[in-house]
């Protein structure tokens, strides 16, 4: 399945995402689309998981904490 994010909103996406920082870029999506926490959460993951078939490696494997500093940031917004 080829869910590819159109231009821009794919490399703002992809460059946070490189850095490392899943969050910023759900951040990032939410600002452009509009679409709710969970929707651009699903959007990110599945654009990770895309990447992640197309050039294994290329991301930065995930610190351990994520899940609770989504958790934070989540309940900020």
């Amino acid at each position: 399945m080829d869910e590819r994010l159109p231009e821009p909103l794919a490399s703002e996406v992809q460059a946070a995402l490189l850095k490392g920082n899943k969050i910023e870029a759900i951040k990032i999506y939410r600002e452009a689309t509009g679409c709710g926490l969970k929707e651009a959460k699903e959007a990110v993951e599945r654009q990770v998981a895309q990447v992640e078939r197309e050039q294994p490696g290329l991301l930065p494997k995930a610190s351990g904490c994520g899940t609770a500093a989504f958790l934070f940031v989540a309940l900020a917004l």
